[in-house]
């Protein structure tokens, strides 16, 4: 049982060492489908934005 753990051990290392040799050689890039404006906001803040306004109207 003892040389089993080993044998394990080692392959476990092996393939460890293999996985981290492939990353190393990995390129990691993402791209973004839509770059962000200045300009530009989600709906969801609009309309927030549009209900305080409504209510800021209705109080005056």
């Amino acid at each position: 049982m003892v040389c089993k753990a080993h044998e394990q051990d080692a392959l476990l290392s092996a393939i460890r060492g293999l996985i981290r040799e492939e990353l190393r050689h990995l390129d990691l890039t993402t791209e973004k489908s839509q770059q962000a404006q200045a300009g530009d906001m989600d709906e969801n803040v609009l309309g927030f934005l549009l209900a305080l306004q409504q209510e800021g109207d209705e109080i005056t």
